[in-house]
């Protein structure tokens, strides 16, 4: 692995397991340090490469890369939306109920209140998608593509990405309490093939892992799809697991000549992110 990623995993696992693990133990709530906890990645990835490199390469770690086709726009903003949809859909041509929003995570639960779908958007984006995607995307994928097959560094970095996340499980009030582990783990990794196949093939974009994070996110606070808001049923997260799998193998087939490539300069050849290698590489 990449000397650099070892003090980054290290670093961002301190800074919000420090945070974390006590609240969960405890029991009380502090949202200015959850979301200090949160933004561990971002600021473990800002850290590391002022000390490795200086304050002149923050903005090329920070560059948004905004300049794609739209479809990756479309894909990265509706995707998740839909395959939630359509997870419910079949959850109830299988039988189950109409879904109801009776989580109290849900901050839109009828037609009147759907133009705060915007304030949600921007506090998950705000709160979550920029505490995140500047480590897990900007900082920590190339470097491991720089050793590792894209199939390879996202098992990696799927893995280290989900188990960041098991405090929340014991965290009061936190909605991920009622959420499989198993289930969510899956989710995770499923979802990291799905953000490397587009960070790549957009030339690095970190404005699209952004957005795909911020819709993903806030679609389980917009959409019914929570086990409360089902009668207790696991099976719309279940079917939504399935269909993310369904697109997972998609991508391994369309993609099967590059992603799973171990050779690093014949994989930086085929999908064109030799410039950011590059200048990540420089002084390391």
């Amino acid at each position: 692995m990449n000397a650099g990623l070892l003090p980054y995993f290290a670093l961002t696992y301190i800074l919000s397991w420090g945070i974390w693990i006590p609240l969960a133990l405890t029991g009380l709530s502090n949202q200015w340090l959850f979301w200090l906890a949160g933004f561990a990645p971002t600021l473990s990835a800002l850290i590391l490469t002022v000390f490795q490199k200086g304050w002149s390469s923050v903005p090329r770690l920070l560059r948004l890369r905004w300049r794609v086709k739209p479809i990756w726009y479309i894909i990265s903003l509706l995707g998740t939306p839909l395959v939630m949809l359509a997870a419910l859909g079949l959850h109830i041509v299988l039988g189950g109920d109409w879904p109801q929003y009776i989580d109290p995570n849900h901050l839109v639960t009828s037609p009147e209140q759907w133009p705060l779908v915007i304030v949600v958007f921007l506090y998950v984006f705000v709160f979550t998608a920029l505490g995140e995607e500047v480590g897990w995307r900007a900082y920590a994928l190339p470097r491991l593509q720089s050793r590792f097959s894209p199939f390879r560094s996202s098992l990696i970095l799927g893995a280290i990405w989900a188990f960041w996340h098991l405090p929340l499980f014991w965290m009061a009030g936190n909605f991920h309490r009622q959420l499989p582990i198993s289930w969510f783990l899956l989710q995770v990794l499923g979802s990291t093939f799905i953000y490397t196949w587009m960070f790549n093939r957009t030339n690095g974009s970190l404005l699209i892992a952004l957005l795909f994070h911020t819709s993903s996110n806030a679609a389980v606070g917009l959409l019914p799809i929570l086990p409360l808001d089902n009668g207790g049923s696991l099976r719309p997260l279940w079917i939504t697991v399935g269909l993310l799998y369904l697109a997972v193998g998609l991508v391994f087939w369309f993609t099967r000549s590059t992603f799973f490539i171990s050779d690093y300069h014949q994989f930086l050849e085929k999908i064109s992110i030799k410039r950011i290698l590059d200048s990540i590489n420089q002084k390391e």
